[in-house]
């Protein structure tokens, strides 16, 4: 393509912005004639302005001044700058080749695409058509608190103060205060007193035969000699003598080792299959004191020990002479027949 040719491409409005930007990128010297051309776009504009190349800029000032003044466009100017009516260059400079012209590292940037209105137009008139509907929804949740509220003041208020009623009673009443309640203990012979109580409620019994109330709570006991440990729980009491020496031969035992005997709500008898009942780790029981644990309590002299259950009265005694049995009620070990 002649150099003719190529000029009249490059200011015709006519060439598409594609073939304009391949132009502007492989023939320098066609750039002011692209930057007088009405079909360039505002991309490729601007990337000629930042080459800041004089006979570009003098093509740019001429650009806006026409379009500013003359509906006809811009007046064409030729690649050396010179107008239409000027000749073109000799034929020897005509004879250089026009392609070998170096070319700018640049590159036009594409033109970036223009928004559309439509959107914002649209944006704009779903606003009208949808006003901030903020102050409604808050005036709509009050109300509906406030219709809640009435509808509970109502419906709600009257089995409240209607004692008949059970299901409309005050939880508080359900509830009883501190001072209902009582106080906490504040001994240790309160403390005795409602565990014995409490054990007995669990059973829907009395207590007939209970520990005074000075009575030690304790599940694990030995006599101040060491020869007589006892262990209480909910279901029983037992104990173990280590060393003894029956007064009655015909006494049974469990041989001439550890006996041990065992008493129940219902029963009390000689137990040899018991677990023996050690003194390691257990409280001692001082003469004189008593032990109680649920319901049952037991008894430390310097006779023996007796253990019974309050609630039926049924026990033992024992001691290094011998032991007994008793149904109706508390052994006194200072009673013992071999003392």
């Amino acid at each position: 393509m002649s150099r003719e040719e190529l000029e009249a491409e490059a200011a015709s409005p006519s060439t598409t912005p594609t073939r304009l930007q391949e132009l502007a990128n492989s023939y320098p010297k066609l750039r002011p004639l692209i930057a007088m051309n009405p079909a360039t776009y505002p991309a490729l504009v601007k990337w000629l302005a930042d080459l800041n190349d004089p006979a570009i800029n003098v093509a740019l000032a001429q650009r806006t001044a026409a379009t500013s003044s003359s509906p006809g466009g811009p007046r064409r100017v030729s690649v050396m700058g010179r107008s239409d009516e000027a000749s073109l260059p000799t034929a020897a400079a005509s004879a250089r080749p026009f392609a070998s012209e170096p070319m700018q590292t640049a590159e036009p940037v594409a033109e970036p695409s223009q928004p559309s209105t439509q959107t914002g137009e649209l944006g704009i008139a779903q606003q009208a058509a949808n006003p901030n509907r903020t102050p409604l929804i808050i005036v709509g949740v009050l109300l509906a608190v406030i219709a809640v509220t009435l509808m509970a003041l109502l419906f709600g208020g009257g089995n409240q103060s209607d004692p008949a009623d059970g299901a409309g009673q005050s939880d508080s009443t359900a509830a009883a205060s501190p001072e209902d309640q009582g106080d906490a203990p504040d001994s240790q012979d309160e403390a005795v007193d409602n565990s014995q109580d409490s054990a007995a409620e669990d059973a829907d019994e009395t207590i007939t035969y209970p520990a005074p109330d000075t009575a030690l709570v304790s599940d694990h006991f030995v006599s101040p000699s060491g020869n007589v440990a006892c262990r209480l729980g909910s279901e029983g009491v037992t104990c173990t003598i280590n060393a003894h020496a029956f007064a009655d031969p015909a006494l049974p035992s469990c041989g001439a080792g550890p006996t041990s005997l065992t008493a129940t709500r219902a029963t009390a008898d000689l137990d040899c299959s018991a677990s023996q009942v050690s003194g390691s780790g257990a409280t001692s029981l001082a003469y004189g004191d008593y032990a109680t644990y649920e319901t049952f309590a037991c008894r430390s002299t310097e006779s023996g020990i007796a253990c019974w259950n309050v609630v039926s009265g049924v026990g033992f005694g024992i001691a290094r002479g011998g032991y007994q049995i008793s149904l109706t009620g508390p052994i006194d070990p200072n009673k013992f027949p071999w003392n």
